[in-house]
């Protein structure tokens, strides 16, 4: 076996990327201790975390799954390269950035279909009040009162913005973001 093979290897990138991945997500070693008792293993102590971190004790199978669970990863991310762990990570992370993202997106959309129905609701009641567009009074209908201009247009621009579709805005960020892309300039959202 070569020298980055066996037991021992596998022991010391254990090791190595345990920690990492806990310093990344910014849990202390009494923090990980803490979840780890919280969810089944109740003999671990604080000294445990260090001596596996620094080397000075295997981690078994068993402690392995439960820290790997703990620090939201797979054991075989622990068994990597640092520099196969660390893309891993970076991987992963990114892929739950895109999945919130999607999934405020979902959310955002739902909010913006329940706004879009209650404002249908508003333009009819509007319209069953007999508040006309600019447009409908020209075509013939002659406005009792002079002063609906400013409530013609309030219905006019709900008219306008009841007609937006949410798979316009997704088309837009699309737009602006491959013309973000354009500019050489870093991730989306960074100046």
């Amino acid at each position: 076996m070569g020298k980055n093979q066996g037991p021992d290897a596998d022991d010391a990138r254990f090791a190595v990327n345990m920690q990492r991945r806990r310093e990344e997500l910014g849990i202390s070693q009494a923090d990980l201790v803490r979840d780890l008792r919280a969810n089944g293993w109740a003999t671990v102590h604080p000294t445990t975390i260090s001596r596996i971190e620094n080397g000075d004790r295997p981690v078994r199978l068993g402690e392995a799954r439960a820290i790997a669970r703990a620090l939201d990863t797979g054991v075989d991310h622990f068994l990597l390269s640092p520099a196969e762990s660390r893309l891993a990570g970076e991987l992963m992370d990114r892929a739950g950035e895109v999945r919130a993202a999607w999934h405020r997106i979902s959310a955002t959309t739902v909010k913006f279909l329940i706004e879009r129905v209650e404002l249908e609701g508003v333009i009819g009641r509007a319209q069953t009040e007999g508040v006309r567009t600019a447009e409908s009074r020209m075509a013939g209908e002659r406005a009792s009162v002079d002063s609906g201009n400013d409530l013609e247009s309030a219905l006019e621009e709900a008219i306008q913005v009841v007609e937006l579709e949410a798979i316009e805005a997704v088309s837009q960020g699309q737009s602006e973001f491959e013309r973000h892309r354009g500019t050489g300039k870093g991730r989306a959202g960074e100046a």
